[in-house]
């Protein structure tokens, strides 16, 4: 890869990085996910979508409605808020559909996980959802992992 290349795609990783952060933050200390941090996070991935490391414009836009839409049937079952959806949409937006399919699949496995080990260590687990947040960014962050071959 060339140096603008490398340069473009840590940008875009950053840029995702700090939205889900800032979100999951968020979401464990006020237990909601601000319009703010969604909007940032889009607009950022629009500006990386169009740079040389970037999906395109086009693969990005279907991306975030993948990742959307996956989400949004979740928010029909009831099992995360509209907040995760907006966000979830957001990190889609980063991706090509194929890789918000994937992304949308490790989200869920990492959501299990953080499930077990928040109804085993948390005092207010039965009564108090989970920040899906949280999931969001580490099954996010997970993802990346493994697409970057680390």
């Amino acid at each position: 890869t060339t140096p603008t290349l490398s340069i473009w795609y840590a940008l875009g990783i950053c840029a995702l990085g700090l939205m889900l952060l800032t979100a999951a933050w968020t979401d464990v200390k006020c237990r909601r996910i601000p319009n703010a941090i969604v909007l940032w996070g889009s607009g950022a991935a629009m500006v990386w979508a169009l740079s040389p490391a970037g999906v395109g414009l086009a693969m990005s836009l279907l991306g975030g409605m993948v990742a959307f839409l996956l989400f949004l049937v979740l928010h029909g079952l009831g099992w995360v808020g509209a907040g995760d959806v907006k966000l979830a949409g957001a990190a889609g937006l980063y991706f090509s559909p194929s890789h918000a399919l994937i992304l949308f699949l490790t989200i869920l496995i990492a959501g299990g996980v953080v499930a077990l080990v928040w109804r085993f260590t948390s005092r207010t687990a039965l009564l108090s959802p989970m920040p899906y947040g949280v999931v969001i960014a580490l099954g996010t962050a997970w993802h990346v992992w493994r697409q970057a071959g680390l």
